[in-house]
């Protein structure tokens, strides 16, 4: 993000921005339909649909707010003191095309007013101010609301005292803001201004600058004359005629304001040929000799009026080049020059004035030098000047073609040069571009943080990348080898079933929660919910709500709840899933806030570390906040593995409260494993669904998208072993299948074989990563020597890591801890306390390394932008840490002494010693640890003793 804090560099940056959103929603209204499309799935089809609507209404919203920052900014300008304006005159300039017409009045105004202060002082008036000026009024909406007599006015006050005191360049600039005052004046038949005061004053004045050598200035006084000629004034007469005029010329002429419009294009888009222009400009010259022949029977009337008089041919015809050279009709303009019937074609004022125009035109980059509006252009005035007697054409063609011309003096000009007499005519102002300096940053800087409606969609679209960024890699689906399935070509919808009374009593029986034998399953033909209708009210809901706000999704181990919670993610932000409903969605995996609650405060903390925390995004935050608070029913909290915190809710503390206060908010999506749910910390729910895994049809999909080379024997040996079709579907169950399928046996019979075929396949992988090295030897292992060594060797080469990994889950699973911080990480790895103590009773091995931690198959990073130094983990789903804790388990059965902590009140732990079998005295029927007892061990005995020694106390009836 920039300095600004602002994502935008630059108001340049936010008009093209602007720009290309409204050509890209034109191009999405006109362009047909994909060709193909029809060849696409009935879903493939609905999902690209949904994707075009999400963001065409994305842009639309970012169009908004843009438009909503444009008006920011003319609040801005217009409030901020006059002399402090000066920084921000190229940017309002610059924004003045694009705002509302309310705004462009406001804007223009203040520039007028920045114009008045001085006047009086007798100072020059600021070159970028009365280059604003020349911007803002080539692009004027709504012209009668302007205050165009007060700027005339201060104009030629302006004007007056740059006759004695300012450089002929700015009398120019003054000049040209002058005419096109005027040009908008006669646009609109502006009510009448003072004679007396203003017009004979300023005519002289014009006329005195008219006379001058200077060519640029000498035109631009002339056309300011001829413009200033038809101007209403407040002469009674002339009013009374020029009403009459207008009424005759008012049908011919119906473009003639053309140049005064944001788009001259558009208002040539009705004339249908070539033919019809030149006619058009044609009937425009003949109701000019009307206006004229009818003036001589007002000659009574005018005489009070020195200088009113019909329009000058030279200057309607300039108004009509003008509005094709910035419209870009370079057919229509060669038709109109080329036509024998112009009348203008060899008038002095309307070629100099062209040559202006051509010039003004360049050096806007309202045209190319080398585009054909230019060689039109070109080619007619070097004709002309080719066939004018008149020196001042010459030079000015000479000026503005430069090399491109040999104009050849007559000879009596030869003359007086070799006398050493000055040429007639001097060029010595450089003409600038409208506006020579290049938009910058001030006035957009001190605008975007007044601009809510700006702020919320930028704060918005930072929560949208925060789960998109792809170094993050938030939305990704990391398969057990490490490859990377995207969401986008996860085609497979995971389906949720609605759970009716009878599956939610069952459910909720602790002893239902982990039942890894399961049958294959068949898609049902009622009672599915669809996510995109999850929040749709329905009959069996037991709630009176009008809709389903608040969810409960849940599921066995391994089923795929955080890969739907995912997936829920991804279709809010790419498809618009919920866009009716919903304006943001936050994704909260439960297990960060263990570590987070004693030290985030509230939910706009929460927020802040989330995606906020550079100090410049604090008024984005502020922005999403106070809309959350405006309805909070617009923001979807997914919050995934409420199980993982469900020791956390026994009673309402403050180092508990963020929990509970995320938990409990208007509309949440909660996923858990099937525990009983306390009731008191989890209020309200509307709708209780279950994820069910992949149906049949689903794992064959699945096995012939990520095994394509062994699709056919997976699925033989899946369709051909009961226990593992009924393990296959379960997500996480089956990717072990597709990755382990070579090290699996056809005796497999239970979830830990097959967790112990995976760690095998894994811990192969894991010694190259691990760069180990041949016993005696300094040489690496090669890949073929790690695939074709046996099991035991395996272990033994990276008994170290096992050994780590083993007390590493043991120890996070009896404090309930996921997540591993370095804090945590420092103190495990400690020689003398941490370790050492909890590895006594492990095989023999040598020491495994902090980092290489992050090399590991079996542990991911939350941290992945973080520094390996401060990197956090956790295992790459709890059933692994489950199986590798009850591994360690194993180790110290039945009498070796195991860690023991106990959570204090504080959030301290104290450890003590005790043996295994009084461990499981004390855990084995805590419902967290059912996982844990179930996984089965090469030690038959272990089963009937973990069975058995309760027997006595009767606690196992």
């Amino acid at each position: 993000m920039e300095s600004s804090g602002f994502p935008l560099k630059s108001t340049d940056e936010l008009i093209r921005r602007l720009e290309q959103l409204r050509s890209e929603l034109n191009s999405a209204v006109q362009s047909p339909p994909d060709p193909d499309i029809i060849n696409w799935s009935v879903e493939k089809q609905d999902e690209q649909r949904q994707s075009q609507e999400h963001k065409k209404r994305q842009m639309k919203k970012e169009e908004a707010a843009l438009c909503a920052l444009l008006e920011s900014m003319v609040q801005t300008f217009d409030h901020t003191p006059i002399v402090a304006r000066l920084s921000y005159y190229p940017e309002a300039a610059a924004i003045s095309p694009y705002v509302s017409g309310g705004g462009y009045n406001r804007l223009f105004t203040a520039l007028a007013d920045c114009l008045s202060s001085g006047v009086n002082d007798g100072t020059i008036p600021d070159v970028q101010l009365l280059a604003a000026l020349n911007t803002v009024l080539q692009y004027p909406r709504e012209l009668q609301d302007l205050p165009l007599g007060y700027v005339i006015q201060h104009l030629m006050q302006r004007l007056k005292t740059s006759v004695e005191n300012a450089s002929e360049p700015v009398k120019y600039r003054l000049i040209l803001t002058l005419s096109n005052i005027l040009d908008a004046m006669n646009d609109v038949k502006t009510r009448g201004i003072s004679e007396l005061n203003i017009v004979q004053p300023l005519m002289e004045i014009l006329g005195s600058i008219s006379k001058q050598k200077e060519l640029r200035l000498a035109q631009a006084a002339q056309y300011a004359q001829a413009a200033l000629r038809v101007i209403p004034t407040d002469v009674s007469p002339w009013k009374t005629f020029l009403d009459k005029a207008y009424k005759s010329v008012e049908g011919s002429a119906k473009i003639a304001g053309a140049v005064s419009t944001l788009d001259p294009s558009k208002l040539l888009q009705g004339v249908e040929s070539l033919a019809e222009v030149v006619q058009l400009i044609a009937s425009t010259f003949e109701a000019v000799d009307s206006v004229a022949s009818l003036a001589e029977d007002f000659s009574g009337m005018i005489k009070g009026s020195k200088y009113a008089k019909t329009p000058a041919k030279w200057y309607v015809a300039l108004r009509y080049t003008d509005l094709l050279i910035r419209g870009r009709r370079p057919e229509y303009l060669k038709s109109v020059l080329e036509n024998p019937g112009f009348p203008c074609r060899d008038d002095k004022q309307f070629l100099c004035g062209l040559c202006a125009q051509f010039e003004r035109a360049v050096e806007s980059e309202t045209l190319s030098r080398d585009g054909e509006m230019a060689n039109i252009l070109k080619t007619f005035l070097m004709s002309q000047c080719t066939n004018t007697r008149d020196d001042v054409v010459r030079e000015w063609v000479h000026t503005v073609l430069g090399g491109e011309v040999q104009v050849q003096p007559r000879k009596h000009h030869i003359r007086i040069w070799k006398n050493g007499k000055a040429p007639a005519h001097t060029t010595k102002i450089e003409y600038k571009k409208a506006n020579p300096k290049t938009p910058g940053i001030a006035l957009l800087k001190d605008s975007w943080k007044t601009c809510p409606k700006a702020l919320l969609f930028h704060a918005d679209k930072m929560l949208r990348s925060h789960y998109t960024d792809e170094s993050l890699k938030q939305l990704q689906i990391e398969r057990l080898d490490s490859s990377i399935l995207l969401m986008s070509n996860c085609y497979i919808n995971l389906t949720i079933t609605e759970r009716n009374d009878r599956m939610m009593q069952a459910g909720d029986r602790p002893e239902d929660e982990s039942r890894f034998y399961l049958r294959s399953k068949k898609a049902p033909s009622t009672n599915a919910v669809l996510l995109p209708n999850i929040f749709q009210k329905r009959q069996s809901s037991s709630t009176s709500a009008s809709t389903c706000q608040r969810i409960i999704i849940r599921g066995q181990a391994g089923v795929g709840k955080s890969t739907l919670c995912k997936k829920m993610v991804y279709d809010f932000v790419n498809h618009g899933m919920w866009a009716d409903t919903v304006d943001r969605v936050i994704w909260v995996p439960l297990r960060e806030l263990n570590g987070k609650s004693k030290h985030v405060a509230d939910m706009k903390e929460l927020l802040r570390q989330k995606c906020f925390t550079d100090p410049q995004s604090q008024p984005f935050l502020d922005a999403l906040w106070a809309a959350f608070e405006e309805d909070r029913t617009r923001t979807l909290f997914i919050l995934d593995g409420l199980d993982e915190v469900a020791e956390l809710l026994g009673n309402i503390e403050d180092k508990h409260r963020l929990l509970w206060t995320v938990l409990n908010q208007p509309r949440v999506i909660i996923t858990t494993r099937p525990h009983n749910i306390n009731k008191d910390a989890v209020k309200d729910i509307h709708l209780e669904t279950e994820t069910v895994g992949f149906y049949s049809g689903q794992v064959e999909e699945y096995i012939t998208a990520v095994s394509p080379a062994n699709a056919e024997q997976i699925l033989a040996f899946v369709k051909s072993h009961p226990v593992i079709q009924g393990l296959s579907s379960i997500p996480i169950q089956l990717d072990a299948i597709c990755y382990s399928f070579g090290s699996l046996t056809k005796t497999l019979e239970t979830m830990t074989q097959l967790y112990e075929a995976i760690e095998l396949a894994l811990w192969i992988k894991d010694i190259i990563r691990l760069r180990k090295e041949v016993v005696g030897a300094s040489i690496p292992i090669t890949k073929y020597a790690a695939q074709s060594s046996t099991p035991t060797e395996v272990k033994s080469i990276v008994q170290g890591e096992i050994n780590v990994l083993q007390a590493l889950a043991f120890v996070g699973f009896q404090q309930n801890m996921l997540e591993f911080d370095r804090d945590f990480l420092n103190t495990f790895f400690d020689k003398q306390t941490g370790f050492a103590t909890l590895t006594n009773h492990l095989p023999a091995a040598n020491s495994a390394l902090s980092s290489d931690l992050g090399k590991l198959s079996f542990l991911r990073s939350s941290d992945k932008g973080e520094t390996l130094e401060s990197r956090s983990y956790h295992f790459i789903h709890l059933t692994f840490q489950e199986y590798f804790a009850a591994q360690y388990f194993v180790q110290h059965w039945p009498s070796k002494n195991l860690p023991y902590y106990q959570l204090n009140d504080d959030e301290s732990n104290d450890m003590e010693q005790i043996s295994a079998e009084e461990f499981l005295f004390r855990k084995k029927y805590d419902r967290r640890y059912n996982v844990f007892w179930r996984t089965h061990h090469r030690d038959s005995q272990l089963s009937k003793i973990t069975w058995t020694t309760n027997w006595n106390s009767g606690r196992d009836f």
